[in-house]
């Protein structure tokens, strides 16, 4: 099954601020990849961008845990 109208897919990292872009090219998808809060991801597609910092506005991430700890659970 394909879809051709199809030209970009977005993957987004709910445990940290990631991005996976896969952009439909001349020999099939290419994949790109954002990190941080000052990413910014453009999408001639629809004519915009998507900065990352407005993607994960209000997210709240855990705090890390402790190794120490990792280590005695």
């Amino acid at each position: 099954m394909s879809i051709d109208a199809l030209s970009v897919y977005i993957l987004v990292e709910t445990s940290d601020v990631a991005v996976l872009v896969y952009r439909r090219g001349d020999s099939g998808f290419q994949r790109e990849t954002y990190f941080g809060l000052d990413a910014v991801i453009p999408l001639p597609e629809i004519g915009c961008e998507l900065r990352l910092a407005d993607l994960y506005d209000k997210v709240e991430f855990p705090p890390p845990a402790d190794d120490e700890e990792a280590d005695l659970g």
